[in-house]
């Protein structure tokens, strides 16, 4: 038999400990020292498949310890670090552990299945058999191979164990905010874990549900906006009157968009009610909810007049409306006064936001008034942001090229 041994991480051992590396021969195995004591890990006696099933039904990760009765660190690691009564207090009521002599067994098949080539080699498994952690070489240190363990169990700190957790169905809040909030900066649906976390909070009114809140919540029908609606007042008075109408009006328009698209015109009626009855901006949102409405018909004379007498009643200053405008005149209005009008909007949008977007709508703007010169100069720089961004620049060169 070809003897499998890792030359580096004994050898490495070695040298930590000031020891010699002892290799036995594989046809002469010398015997594993007791893996536990009474105050150490205590492993799983029985099937893999029996391992599995008591870790399912218990709710628990699977530590396994895959070792070779000729390793010396294998058992180093065993004598050393297992007996711990610190790393058994937190193995036995995280774990169910279990010991895999890789030549013996079940040993070889669970070596296959796992790219074991090296011992020890140790694991971390959700109750499937699913990898958490995988790590080749021997922890010696009681401490050392404690806090590696808890690192990685750690829900809050470990995306593997953190969904392990959560499909286990914790109400564990922390976790469910780790995870809500890891699902929204993945761009992944967070609908679930939004419910769920909601679901153990008394007061929704807190700075860290605030900002979750706002993160989550764009729909005026999701039951947390509606509770949110009621308790107006107290939002107002810890986060200021601006974020939270300013908040009440992002929702209203995202809600508006999405009910003129499903044909839903109750909707769209009641996300204008809501703005009305709560935003204090002089009809500002809801002229702007109106203008919505308007695009979506796409009758653009007389969008280009409402949008016109909008911008003259009222200051628009965030840049994503001032850049929708001047994008809608580029692509379908063709007078001149009104695409000037347009011309100064793009050019607002950029002096707040200098995006690609922003420069490609004035760059756009400024080639169809026929100020080629000043067009070629603000697309030019569109594609640098873009590109540094790393951004797709199509549309840019697109018309670079007919200047």
């Amino acid at each position: 038999m070809i003897q499998r041994i890792s030359l580096f991480f004994c050898f490495s051992l070695a040298l930590v400990l000031g020891l010699r590396a002892q290799v036995h021969s594989s046809g002469t195995p010398s015997t594993v020292p007791a893996a536990s004591t009474e105050k150490g890990i205590q492993f799983f006696h029985g099937t893999w498949d029996e391992l599995k099933a008591k870790a399912a039904s218990e709710k628990k990760l699977i530590f396994v310890d895959a070792f070779t009765t000729w390793c010396g660190p294998c058992k180093m690691m065993a004598a050393k670090a297992f007996p711990d009564s610190a790393v058994g207090a937190f193995f036995n009521a995280k774990f169910v552990n279990y010991k895999f002599d890789m030549e013996k067994g079940e040993g070889p098949t669970f070596a296959s299945n796992y790219g074991i080539s090296a011992y020890p080699t140790v694991f971390i498994l959700k109750a499937d058999g699913t990898v958490v952690e995988k790590r080749v070489g021997a922890m010696v240190d009681p401490k050392v191979f404690l806090g590696w363990a808890q690192g990685v169990a750690d829900p809050l700190k470990n995306p593997v164990a953190m969904k392990a957790e959560y499909e286990s169905g914790s109400t564990n809040a922390d976790l469910l905010y780790a995870y809500m909030t890891r699902q929204v900066a993945a761009g992944e649906d967070f609908s679930d874990a939004k419910t769920r976390y909601f679901s153990t909070q008394k007061d929704l009114a807190t700075p860290q549900n605030w900002k979750s809140i706002q993160a989550t919540v764009s729909d005026i029908n999701d039951p947390i906006f509606k509770a949110m609606l009621k308790s107006k007042a107290t939002f107002v008075s810890k986060f200021g009157n601006e974020a939270v109408e300013g908040y009440i009006a992002t929702v209203c328009k995202e809600s508006t968009s999405n009910a003129i698209e499903k044909g839903d015109n109750a909707a769209a009626a009641s996300a204008m009610k809501i703005a009305k009855k709560n935003i204090a901006d002089k009809g500002k949102t809801a002229a702007l909810l109106q203008l919505i409405q308007v695009e979506s018909q796409a009758n653009w004379n007389n969008y280009a007049t409402k949008t016109s007498a909008y911008t003259t009643k009222f200051k628009e200053n965030n840049p994503i409306e001032l850049n929708n405008f001047a994008w809608n005149f580029y692509q379908h209005v063709q007078d001149k006064a009104q695409l000037s009008a347009a011309l100064n909007w793009a050019k607002q949008a950029v002096a707040i936001d200098n995006s690609y977007a922003n420069n490609l709508t004035l760059g756009a703007l400024q080639n169809k008034l026929g100020n080629t010169a000043e067009a070629k100069k603000t697309l030019t720089g569109a594609v640098r942001i873009a590109e540094s961004n790393k951004q797709n620049t199509d549309r840019a060169k697109e018309l670079l090229k007919g200047l």
